[in-house]
């Protein structure tokens, strides 16, 4: 079987696959350690900005299951004042990963305390996630924000 090796310009994360194939994957550009390490640190500092504009407080390990039933351990961003979970993503993409199925699984269990999701100004997140299965996220019921930290500011993605 052939394997392909190759790097695309602009982009540490891309998605590759399609229907037709049957499949697809998250696929990731090697980084330098000093990329990796920056790219850590950004991610955090945002985190921080999001929790401390957001009121949240520090969350616990908690199991959960993702879509399959498997089982899982998942630890949320935080708590919102509210009780919702709250999960931050500074990075380019965001899909329904196991993590965030296993969070969502918490959330919205019947008398769970509901999950918000909140991203940078440049993070795309992916239909899967939003829709039915996922957040559930509407115009009506906005349960993904994007937060602006030169403003401080929330609005729904």
């Amino acid at each position: 079987e052939t394997v392909y090796n190759f790097r695309i310009a602009d982009y540490h994360t891309y998605f590759v696959g399609c229907a037709e194939w049957g499949f697809s994957v998250w696929a990731h550009n090697t980084c330098t350690p000093a990329q990796l390490a920056k790219n850590r640190k950004d991610g955090l500092a945002f985190q921080d900005d999001v929790t401390a504009a957001a009121g949240a407080t520090k969350a616990g390990w908690m199991k959960g299951q993702t879509k399959t039933g498997k089982p899982r351990l998942t630890l949320p961003d935080g708590e919102l004042p509210s009780g919702a979970l709250l999960e931050v993503k500074s990075g380019q993409y965001v899909s329904n990963s196991p993590q965030l199925q296993t969070q969502i699984s918490i959330g919205q269990a019947k008398g769970g305390p509901g999950n918000v999701l909140v991203v940078s100004p440049n993070t795309t997140v992916f239909k899967p996630t939003l829709g039915p299965g996922g957040f559930d996220h509407t115009s009506a019921n906005p349960r993904v924000f994007v937060f602006d930290p030169v403003t401080g500011t929330f609005s729904p993605y």
